[in-house]
């Protein structure tokens, strides 16, 4: 079977400073999350998928200041060519993923459930693709897992990956309404837990908040 990694474009000398950069923005959150660090607040079951359970507590790597977003270009589920700006006005929770990803597999069906508990004018879970092979197998992952409230993005020249600093997947961005990145987690999560809502909700407009 064809590696999908071997495809990907070696990474330029302003790729690396990216992810430079990212990773020193990180740096702490990043060095809490290794595996041999204790972490009280947050349990791993045996899929690998962070269990935020209603008594713990759950956060993004948030940035210390919201970062734009450069320009992203994909497809819709449609083929049509498409980028990021027509999100502009909603708060984004961005998964990149991959059908031949164990591990982004595994949380497609929590995303898919939160969108349909948030999603939204205000909010929607953007599921984007990095599947070389393109639409087809993506609608069949859909079809086999029964997605139904995911819309499906494909970018199959992984161009994305550099332009975000994605240094492994699933790496998930929380993007606001102004179209900046304002936190991400490395690694699939049990989105539709109690803990991952509140985090999310307290993201949205004042008006909008909960309670």
């Amino acid at each position: 079977m064809r590696n999908p990694a071997s495809n990907i474009p070696a990474l330029t000398f302003a790729t690396l400073v990216l992810a430079a950069i990212t990773i020193f923005e990180f740096k702490e959150q990043i060095v809490a999350a290794l595996p041999w660090q204790t972490n009280t607040t947050e349990e791993t079951d045996t899929a690998g998928v962070t269990n935020a359970s209603s008594n713990a507590e759950f956060s993004f790597m948030e940035l210390a200041r919201p970062r734009p977003l450069p320009e992203l270009n994909f497809y819709n589920g449609g083929g049509r060519a498409t980028d990021f700006t027509q999100f502009h006005g909603k708060l984004i929770l961005l998964n990149i993923w991959a059908t031949w990803c164990l591990p982004c597999r595994e949380e497609m069906p929590a995303l898919d459930r939160l969108q349909a508990r948030l999603g939204g004018v205000d909010f929607e879970v953007v599921a984007l693709s990095i599947d070389q092979a393109g639409l087809k197998v993506i609608r069949e992952f859909y079809d086999e897992m029964k997605l139904t409230h995911l819309s499906i993005f494909v970018d199959p020249s992984m161009s994305i990956n550099p332009k975000l600093s994605i240094v492994g997947i699933p790496t998930t961005l929380l993007i606001n309404p102004a179209g900046e990145e304002i936190g991400r987690i490395v690694g699939p999560v049990e989105w539709d837990s109690p803990a991952v809502i509140k985090t999310i909700q307290q993201h949205f407009p004042t008006e909008k908040k909960p309670g």
